[in-house]
């Protein structure tokens, strides 16, 4: 859909979908569909869902998707074309940006898409129906099977489940935490040093970096990234 136009009622029933790349190939292992068989049933199941309710769903493509789409059989548009779609709008675009819009709502759904920790920073409510790799970090909302997840959906539309600004505060510390980690793995993952730029990453002091979050709640999380 170009350019859709979205005319705003209630922004509590208003979601977005953030897709992941889907030729990843991550997706080949079970452990990375803890809920759902597979992301077809999770999108399938998604779009069901939105149908029987008065929610509007909004899917915004991957924008490196957009530029796959005619090198793979199978694409984020040939699925949602397979639905019967009466709540679900599809972005296969690059504009508008993701970023540019969440800001029509605050509730955000995501398979495991690392869009998901980034929009913590927008103060939005984030569920996620796959295995992101910020699970442990406890950033988003992780349902414990279908049920939970769509539970909490209805919660989120209800305008309950949204986290309040000190949370917030503390899941944006963690997200901070979490691409952290993320950026200090890839330079361990470099087969060279330059200089010492990895070591001081891999010795920083993360009660320095992260005071507000280095307590006795937190230990756990601190050692996934030592």
């Amino acid at each position: 859909m170009d350019n859709p136009i979205i005319k705003l009622t209630n922004k509590n029933r208003i979601f977005i979908f953030y897709s992941n790349v889907l030729s990843e190939s991550k997706y080949q292992y079970k452990e990375h569909h803890p809920i759902f068989e597979d992301f077809k049933d999770f999108f399938y199941s998604l779009v069901k869902y939105f149908n029987n309710s008065d929610y509007l769903l909004i899917i915004k493509c991957h924008p490196a998707e957009f530029n796959l789409r005619n090198k793979f059989d199978e694409n984020l548009k040939s699925i949602y074309e397979k639905c019967k779609s009466k709540n679900a709008i599809l972005i296969y675009n690059k504009e508008p940006s993701s970023y540019s819009l969440s800001s029509i709502t605050d509730n955000i759904i995501v398979y495991d898409s690392d869009i998901g920790a980034e929009m913590i920073y927008k103060n939005k409510t984030v569920i996620a129906g796959g295995n992101p790799r910020y699970k442990k970090f406890g950033i988003g909302e992780f349902p414990k099977d279908k049920n939970d997840f769509f539970l909490n959906i209805k919660k989120l539309s209800e305008g309950n489940n949204h986290t309040n600004i000190k949370d917030q505060k503390k899941r944006q510390m963690l997200a901070s935490l979490f691409f952290f980690h993320y950026i200090k793995n890839q330079f361990d993952e470099i087969p060279f040093k330059y200089g010492d730029s990895s070591n001081q990453i891999s010795n920083c002091n993360f009660e320095e970096l992260f005071p507000t979050i280095v307590d006795s709640n937190y230990p756990p999380i601190i050692k996934l990234c030592l």
